[in-house]
């Protein structure tokens, strides 16, 4: 009898220590999530914001005039076409047939496409655009391409070669004057115009006078390719 006594006690410390170990193991639960719920509501967004990695930060516009630093917006597009047509309304001489301009951003998505009253849609609708997105997949000018393939130089293998462009990218490549790639001030392309409806060499003017429209009206400086008009026989007023 006097030996079960010390087991009994043993039974009961071990019990004791048990409950003391379940209540401080409990506690020390809850008292982790309430710091965790404190912790998460007391950061400031600020403080959150610079914990970000500097890599996720999306860089703010460098001018009014873009969406990104990259990219032409919405109001440029506006202006820049509507200074083509207003060049086709009153810069050539005796005015040019009614034409079509399509405005890019900088990854070939139309911004901007307007027609003049009597343009023909459709076939000019689509000309002016391939013109444009001529100019953004070859980061060039459409006069340059049908230069380069279609030239008083270029042979039948060149010619065959541009026609393949022009199939594998669905009609999206056309070797026609009248496309022109936008640049900002450092070179970057930032969107292109596609002018048709007119003489190509018409409409390769009205869509170079759509961003000197844009550069006058907002004072702010692009660069073009080509860099100005290589026709000598064009008509002005």
């Amino acid at each position: 009898h006097i030996m079960l006594i010390p087991q009994g006690l043993r039974f009961a410390h071990a019990l004791a220590l048990a409950l003391v170990f379940f209540v401080t193991k409990q506690d020390t639960r809850r008292y982790l999530k309430s710091r965790i719920r404190y912790l998460g509501s007391s950061v400031s967004p600020t403080r959150a914001i610079e914990q970000q990695p500097s890599n996720t930060m999306t860089p703010r516009p460098s001018s009014s005039l873009l969406t990104t630093s990259t990219s032409l917006n919405l109001a440029a597009a506006d202006t820049i076409a509507n200074g083509a047509i207003r060049a086709a309304q009153q810069d050539l001489k005796g005015g040019c047939k009614p034409v079509t301009v399509t405005v890019l951003d900088a990854h070939g998505s139309i911004l901007v496409q307007k027609r003049m009253d009597n343009c023909p849609d459709g076939a000019y609708r689509k000309f002016s655009f391939a013109k444009a997105r001529t100019c953004i997949h070859l980061q060039s000018s459409s006069r340059s391409m049908r230069q380069k393939y279609t030239g008083g130089t270029a042979d039948s293998a060149k010619f065959t070669q541009a026609a393949s462009m022009v199939s594998v990218m669905e009609g999206e490549l056309i070797p026609v004057a009248g496309g022109v790639l936008i640049q900002d001030a450092d070179g970057n392309t930032v969107g292109s115009v596609g002018v048709s409806g007119a003489a190509a060499d018409e409409d390769e003017y009205c869509a170079l006078a759509g961003v000197q429209a844009l550069e006058q009206e907002h004072g702010e400086t692009f660069q073009t390719v080509p860099p100005e008009h290589s026709c000598t026989t064009l008509q002005m007023n």
